[in-house]
């Protein structure tokens, strides 16, 4: 099935969708007005809205392919304005902030319901319950005026888990925001340096994971960039140590 065809599928729904919760607005109106509303006794239904309801919505269980950053933005932009967008692909996660916390709550009604597809696969969408919105922020520009002003590629990791994971994994997490040079994996001591390749891909980590906490193996991990050290050096003895 195809992206258009998924899209056509949805405005559709869509359509259903508020129409039948135009009409049911307004056979509650009518029912309150002429005392037909009365639910009696037992349990009654929820009406009103939280109060603290976010403006983001959170998509997960989708399969990594093309056009993501188009599909993703798709399922919620009939609901209204897209402020923010955010995708973790190694994760497969995606975070969409909406304008209003009234629009969220329409994407997180509707795909209650309807199923929400990507690439012809369905996907989960609901309002997310830890973020109540999302940080903005630009990819920083790097300006190198001699080496005094050299900024370092070295990421300082802290909070991980003692055990239970891989290299392997541990990398699959970091190289999700670029290209990793080398890195230093420190278990007993909970943390990790990971130098990049680029000095943007190095701040581009620190940024993003202001905006969403970076999660592995359950623990939220502190993000930042090292201050002190702008790379890292392999000695003739295979040992791993810090230049400034």
């Amino acid at each position: 099935m195809s992206w258009s065809h998924d899209c056509d599928v949805t405005k559709v729904l869509l359509a259903q969708h508020l129409w039948n919760r135009t009409a049911a607005c307004s056979a509650e109106e009518i029912g309150t007005s002429e005392g037909m509303y009365d639910q009696g006794p037992g349990p009654r239904r929820m009406q009103d809205r939280p109060h603290n309801t976010g403006r983001v919505v959170r998509i997960i269980n989708f399969e990594r392919g093309k056009n993501l950053t188009k599909q993703l933005p798709g399922l919620a932009e009939p609901f209204g304005v897209i402020t923010n967008f955010l995708i973790l692909k190694r994760m497969n996660e995606a975070y969409i902030e909406m304008s209003t916390p009234e629009e969220a709550m329409a994407v997180a009604d509707y795909y209650s319901t309807n199923e929400a597809l990507i690439n012809g696969k369905p996907v989960r969408v609901n309002l997310s319950q830890k973020y109540k919105c999302m940080k903005k922020w630009e990819k920083p520009e790097v300006k190198s005026i001699g080496k005094k002003t050299e900024t370092g590629k070295v990421v300082h990791l802290s909070k991980l888990p003692s055990s239970g994971y891989t290299d392997t994994e541990f990398l699959k997490l970091v190289e999700d925001f670029g290209k990793v040079k080398t890195y230093i994996l420190m278990r007993a001591r909970n943390k990790s340096v990971v130098e990049m390749e680029k000095v943007e891909d190095a701040q581009d980590m620190v940024k993003r994971c202001e905006t969403v906490p970076l999660v592995f193996n359950g623990k939220t991990l502190q993000v930042e960039l090292s201050e002190r050290y702008k790379k890292l050096v392999l000695r003739q003895s295979l040992e791993f140590f810090f230049t400034t």
